[in-house]
């Protein structure tokens, strides 16, 4: 009997052990934040999942990112390390003691190793090979892409690239001053620009090099109802023939480099873009707004459509 009694008794411990347990395990949940469960990974351009903590050693190779972590008040002392183009133009937001990663081509991996990065924001453009180099030594990567696959996604990379480093709420106050705003007077522009056409030009010698259909430039100007003039994707080569057969109501030059004296050549006069001086050509500063797209890319986009109206 005492035996039994010692077993029902040593039984009722377990069972109250096991419950208090549980107990335990809801309490710490129901003090954890509402979207902690929910959100604790959050997807990149590669849609792979990567985990949202507190990180404190960021390396970036990737303009755009780092012109947006500037957006999002990211503190600088955060990031340790960042690609050799980002280092000499972003050297006002970054500290003294931000470390060179490298080209963005060509990073130098045992830079990146050395400093212990617990997250490093990559374009999706990023070279494959040095890409697997990553993933060998299981270095934590997010990739941050500046060529979005529709209009929609250009926004929400923005959006999941303030969620992963914990800047949701002051993305929230981004989208209202910027992307809500300027959204709206773009579209409000399409009573002007309905049916017409443009054409980017990235390049431009004895053949053109433009932007296809899939551009975010693309993307931001049907806002204003302006059709693309061509429908290939990705960075496509035309013949100056095949520009004088699309001949588009603007023209959009995206590179500061490109000699503006390159469309003095009669051959172009028929061009209703050289005809009614619809040509724009980018300044350094267009670059840095329009070529790397962030919270601003907005506003650029509608100052852009400013020059265009008659």
């Amino acid at each position: 009997m005492c035996i039994k009694m010692k077993k029902n008794i040593f039984n009722n411990i377990k069972i109250a052990i096991v419950c208090l347990f549980f107990i335990l395990i809801l309490s710490i949940i129901s003090i954890l934040p509402a979207n902690a469960s929910e959100n604790a990974f959050i997807q990149d351009s590669l849609n792979r999942k990567v985990a949202i903590l507190p990180y404190n050693r960021i390396g970036i190779i990737n303009p755009a990112a780092i012109k947006t972590f500037r957006f999002l008040e990211v503190k600088p002392e955060n990031i340790v390390g960042v690609d050799s183009f980002s280092i000499k133009f972003y050297k006002d937001y970054l500290t003294t003691s931000t470390v060179n990663l490298g080209d963005f081509n060509n990073p130098n991996l045992e830079i990146i190793l050395s400093l212990k990065i617990d997250l490093l924001i990559l374009d999706q453009s990023f070279p494959i090979n040095k890409l697997k180099d990553l993933e060998k030594f299981n270095i934590n990567y997010f990739v941050y892409s500046t060529s979005a696959e529709n209009y929609d996604t250009l926004i929400s990379s923005l959006h999941n690239l303030s969620i992963l480093v914990s800047k949701e709420e002051k993305y929230n106050l981004l989208y209202k001053d910027f992307i809500q705003i300027y959204e709206k007077k773009i579209r409000e522009t399409s009573t002007i620009f309905k049916d017409k056409t443009a054409l980017s030009i990235v390049w431009a010698d004895k053949s053109i090099m433009v932007a296809g259909c899939d551009s975010y430039l693309a993307y931001m100007l049907a806002l204003a109802g302006i059709k693309y003039s061509i429908l290939e994707k990705g960075w496509v080569q035309i013949s100056i023939e095949t520009l004088l057969k699309l001949n588009p109501d603007f023209i959009i030059v995206a590179t500061a480099d490109l000699d503006k004296s390159y469309f003095s050549n009669p051959i172009f006069k028929s061009l209703k873009a050289y005809k009614n001086k619809k040509i724009y050509f980018f300044s350094k500063e267009d670059e840095n707004i329009l070529l790397q797209p962030s919270f601003d890319l907005w506003k650029g986009i509608y100052e852009l459509l400013l020059k265009f109206k008659d």
